[in-house]
């Protein structure tokens, strides 16, 4: 027998499935103490294997510096094909299942559990399924997004459609050889200088201190000015 690779206290929570986002948005509401959500996200669309794969496939490319330039439309073209693949199979499972997940979230809405709902990870083949049976609008996109993994297909789309997009990832290639460089040329950090690339693409960033709350022990006051 395989010893599973996870620490057995890394479980998935019942709620953690779709069919199961009104559930799951209660909880979060009762541990968190507080009546409403200002934005509440669909993780992932995630129901089958190919929907795994066209989500995150384009996450892994700008990892390999290595791989020539000519290689990104083989990977976008492969998510794309794995899209069309999943909808043309089982456009009825997924209109039970993604479907389902998206219309429960706008009841959450209507509940007032959430202020506003959106999607997190969603290619733009997935948002644009989401037009066919949508009564509320998708108000924000949460993306991996920095300079090696750009998604200008979601930047543009999210644009045109009005959805607020937001970044995250930054910190992952903080120190990347190009980032260090530009940082040291105008005297900023790297982290600085990959925030700004997103706010100049009109892209909302998620940033964070990588150190304790000011009067903590162990402070450091120089590196407690770096915002990933």
């Amino acid at each position: 027998m395989t010893e599973s690779p996870l620490p057995p206290e890394l479980t998935f929570h019942p709620f953690n499935v779709k069919g199961k986002e009104i559930e799951g948005i209660e909880l979060s509401l009762q541990e968190l103490g507080v009546e409403y959500l200002d934005l509440c996200l669909i993780h992932v669309t995630l129901a089958a294997l190919h929907e795994l794969w066209a989500s995150f496939l384009p996450h892994l490319y700008g990892y390999w510096p290595k791989m020539p330039s000519w290689t990104e439309p083989l990977v976008l073209g492969a998510t794309q094909a794995l899209t069309a693949q999943e909808r043309r199979s089982g456009a009825r499972r997924k209109r039970s299942l993604v479907g389902r997940s998206w219309l429960n979230m706008e009841e959450a809405k209507r509940r007032g559990f959430c202020r506003h709902i959106g999607v997190s990870n969603y290619p733009v083949q997935f948002m644009q399924e989401i037009e066919e049976y949508q009564t509320e609008p998708i108000y924000n996109e949460q993306q991996e997004l920095h300079p090696l993994a750009q998604f200008r297909d979601v930047q543009e789309y999210t644009k045109k459609a009005k959805i607020f997009l937001t970044g995250f990832g930054t910190g992952v290639v903080a120190d990347t050889p190009a980032a260090e460089q530009i940082a040291r040329r105008i005297g900023r950090s790297p982290g600085q200088v990959l925030l700004r690339w997103a706010v100049q693409h009109q892209v909302h960033v998620t940033p964070k201190s990588n150190q304790a709350p000011q009067g903590s022990a162990g402070k450091d006051p120089q590196r407690s000015k770096e915002m990933w």
